[in-house]
C-alpha cells in the first residue's frame, strides 16, 4: 500500500523527528545502522504499515529521472525514521541518490544494506556505470561474483555499457559477452545492444556486426550502434551503407554521421546529410556551424546560423565562437549583443567567447556590460570569467581595475595569478610583475610554465635583463621547471634589444632545439638595429632554413645588405625580387584558402 502525500499532516510529522544522518559521513560495510528515532510512533506498532507507506514515499519523492522533483529530503527523513527497512527501501535510496549524482552517498547506503540481493548489487553497479564511474562499475561486478550473487539480465547490461564507457576494460567485455552465453540468461534487445556499442566503441566492427547479424529483432537504437561502430573509426563508406539500409532514423543516427563527416573536413557529405534532415536539430546544426568555421569556412557557418528559425544558446555560443576563431571580434560582439535582444540567455561560454573579443578589440564598455551581465548571474567567482575581466582590464589599459577585481577575489588559483601577472606585462609594469610573483610565491601557489613566460615577457618589453636571467635561473634552481621554447625565446628576444647580440646568438646555437622563425627573426631585427649586418646574415640564413616560404626572413636580409656596403647593389637587389615572389606566393595561398 502507497500513501498519499497530504503537505500538511507530513510536514507536523517532520517537525517531531530528528534530522538523523546526513548521508555524508564516511560509513562502510560493519559501522553502525543508521540512527533510528526514538520512542513509540505509530507507524512502529506496525512495522508492515511503515514498510509500505515508507518505501511509497521514497518512491513518490525520491525515485525521479528529474535531478530533484522537490521532495527527496523528504524522503531522506521519512527512511531515516522507519523502525524497519526492507530491502525494496534500501534500493530505493541507493538509486535515489544516484540520480542525483550522489555516488559517494549511495555506496554508504549500499555498505550499510544489511542483505544484498540482485536487485542492490544491479543499483549500486548502474550508479557507478551511470555517473561515469565505469571502473569501479566493473570491480564492484566482480566483486558480486566473487560473492555468488547470482546476476540477472540487468546485470549483465549495466556491466556491459560500463566496459563499452571504459575501453581498456574491452577485453573484459568480451568475457562478460561470453559468460552471458553461457549463464543460460535469456539474451534480449537490450543486452544485444549494449554488445554492439561495447564492440563498436572498442574499433570490433566485425563483432558488432556479428552480434547485429545474430538478433531476431532490431530496433533503431540497434542499428543506429552498428552504425556508429563504423562511423567513430572513420569507416564513413561502411557507415552511409547502414545508414541508407535503416528502416528509420532517429535524431542520433542523422547526428552521428553528420558529426563524423564534419570531423574529417567532408563538408560536402555532412552538409548533404544535414539539408536532408526532416526536422530541425540543435545538435546537427551547432556541428555544421563548429565545422565550417574549423575548416575556414566562416561564411557558410554564417549561413547555417542564420537559417536557424529559432537559435539556442548552444547555437550562439558556437557563431560567437566561429567569429572569434577568424579574428572577426567586432562580429562577434555584435553576435553578443543579438543574442541577449532575441532573448537567449548568455552562459559561461558565451561569456568567454565574447570576453575573448572584447580582450582582443580591447573594447573596454563592452567589457564592463558584460561585467556587469556576469555579476547578475552570479558567476562574478568563477575563475575563468575572472580571468577573462582581468585580461580584458589588463589589455584596456586598466590595470588597476584589473588589480582591484583581482583582490576582491574570494579564492585564487594559478590561472589568475598568470593572468593578472600577464595584465602588468601588458603594461609594461615589469616592478609590479616581479612583487606580484614574490606575493604569488609566498601565498602558497606553485609558479608554473606560464607565470615564468609571463615574466620574462614583462622583463623583455621593459629592457630588465638582470631581472630576466634572474627568473631564468629561479625557473630550474628553485621550481624545477624544464625551460621551454617560449621561455628561450624572451631571453634571446631580451638579449637582441640590449644589445647583447653575441649572447643571444651564442644561447640560439646551443639551445636544446632548433630555434624557432619567431626568435631568429626577432634577433635578425635586433642585429639590424644595432648595426651587426654579419651578424645578422648568418642568423637570417638559419631563419631561411627553417621557414623557406616566409617573405619577412628575406625582406629583413635584403635591408642587412643594404646596411653592409661590402655587398653589392645588384645581391641587395636579387634579395628584394625573392622577397617579392615570396610575398606573391603567401598572397597565393591566401587566396586558394578563401
Amino acid at each position: 500500500m502507497t500513501i498519499g502525500y497530504d503537505p500538511a499532516r507530513m510536514g507536523k510529522q517532520r517537525r517531531k523527528i530528528e534530522t538523523g544522518s546526513s548521508f555524508r559521513g564516511s560509513a562502510r560495510r560493519g559501522d553502525p545502522p543508521l540512527r533510528q528515532i526514538q520512542g513509540p510512533s505509530r507507524w512502529q506498532a506496525n512495522p508492515r504499515r511503515a514498510r509500505q507507506a515508507g518505501a511509497g514515499w521514497i518512491n513518490v519523492s525520491g525515485e525521479s529521472p528529474r535531478p530533484d522533483n522537490g521532495h527527496f529530503g523528504d524522503a531522506k527523513k521519512i527512511f531515516e525514521r522507519m523502525p524497519e527497512r526492507d530491502s525494496v527501501s534500501w534500493n530505493l535510496m541507493i538509486t535515489s541518490f544516484a540520480q542525483k549524482g550522489w555516488v559517494r552517498e549511495a555506496r554508504e547506503v549500499f555498505d550499510q544494506t544489511p542483505d544484498h540481493d540482485t536487485v542492490t548489487w544491479n543499483a549500486m553497479i548502474a550508479a557507478y556505470a551511470q555517473n561515469g564511474y565505469s571502473q569501479q562499475a566493473i570491480n564492484l561486478f566482480r566483486l558480486m561474483q566473487i560473492e555468488g550473487v547470482a546476476a540477472d539480465r540487468i546485470t549483465f547490461t549495466t556491466a556491459i555499457e560500463a566496459c563499452a564507457g571504459c575501453l581498456a576494460w574491452a577485453s573484459l567485455g568480451r568475457i562478460i559477452h561470453a559468460e552471458v552465453a553461457s549463464s543460460g540468461v535469456l539474451l534480449d534487445r537490450k543486452v544485444h545492444n549494449s554488445l554492439i556499442n561495447l564492440y563498436g566503441k572498442a574499433g570490433q566492427a566485425i563483432e558488432a556486426a556479428s552480434v547485429f547479424h545474430s538478433m531476431a529483432g532490431r530496433d533503431v537504437i540497434s542499428w543506429t550502434a552498428l552504425m556508429m561502430s563504423f562511423s567513430q573509426h572513420g569507416h564513413l563508406s561502411q557507415a552511409s551503407s547502414v545508414f541508407d539500409r535503416m528502416p528509420q532514423h532517429d535524431n542520433l543516427a542523422w547526428n552521428a554521421l553528420i558529426i563524423d563527416f564534419a570531423r574529417i573536413g567532408d563538408l560536402s557529405s555532412a552538409m548533404r546529410l544535414y539539408n536532408l534532415l526532416p526536422e530541425e536539430s540543435p545538435v546537427s546544426s551547432t556541428t555544421m556551424i563548429a565545422a565550417f568555421a574549423q575548416n575556414g569556412h566562416l561564411q557558410g557557418a554564417r549561413d547555417v546560423f542564420h537559417a536557424l528559425a529559432d537559435p539556442d544558446v548552444v547555437a550562439w555560443n558556437a557563431i560567437i565562437a566561429a567569429a572569434v576563431q577568424h579574428s572577426s571580434f567586432r562580429e562577434a560582439l555584435e553576435l553578443f549583443r543579438a543574442m541577449v535582444a532575441s532573448g537567449a540567455s548568455p552562459n559561461r561560454i558565451t561569456f568567454i567567447s565574447s570576453l575573448h573579443a572584447c580582450a582582443r578589440e580591447a573594447v573596454l564598455d563592452a567589457g564592463k556590460a558584460i561585467h556587469e551581465e556576469i555579476s547578475i548571474r552570479g558567476l562574478a567567482a568563477d575563475a575563468t570569467l575572472a580571468a577573462m575581466l582581468i585580461n580584458v582590464y589588463g589589455r584596456c589599459g586598466h590595470v588597476a581595475t584589473a588589480r582591484k577585481l583581482f583582490d576582491d577575489l574570494p579564492e585564487l588559483c594559478v590561472l589568475l595569478w598568470n593572468t593578472m601577472l600577464a595584465a602588468y606585462a601588458h603594461a609594461g609594469h615589469s616592478a609590479a610583475a616581479l612583487e606580484l610573483f614574490q606575493d604569488m610565491n609566498l601565498a602558497g601557489f606553485h609558479a608554473d610554465p606560464v607565470s615564468f613566460t609571463v615574466l620574462l615577457s614583462a622583463c623583455s618589453h621593459a629592457g630588465e635583463l638582470r631581472d630576466a636571467l634572474r627568473c631564468f635561473a629561479t625557473m630550474v634552481g628553485d621550481h624545477g621547471i624544464v625551460p621551454e621554447r617560449d621561455h628561450f625565446g624572451c631571453v634571446v628576444d631580451l638579449m637582441g634589444r640590449t644589445g647583447q647580440l653575441e649572447k643571444a646568438e651564442d644561447l640560439v646555437a646551443n639551445m636544446p632545439f632548433e630555434p624557432d622563425f619567431v626568435s631568429l627573426t626577432s634577433l635578425v631585427g635586433a642585429c639590424r638595429v644595432h648595426r651587426d649586418p654579419r651578424r645578422g646574415r648568418r642568423i637570417s640564413e638559419l631563419a631561411l632554413a627553417s621557414s623557406p616560404k616566409r617573405s619577412s626572413a628575406y625582406a629583413l636580409l635584403s635591408s642587412l645588405f643594404a646596411q653592409d656596403h661590402e655587398v653589392d647593389e645588384s645581391k641587395s637587389l636579387l634579395l628584394v625580387e625573392e622577397t617579392i615572389d615570396h610575398s606573391f606566393f603567401e598572397y597565393k595561398q591566401v587566396l586558394i584558402a578563401n
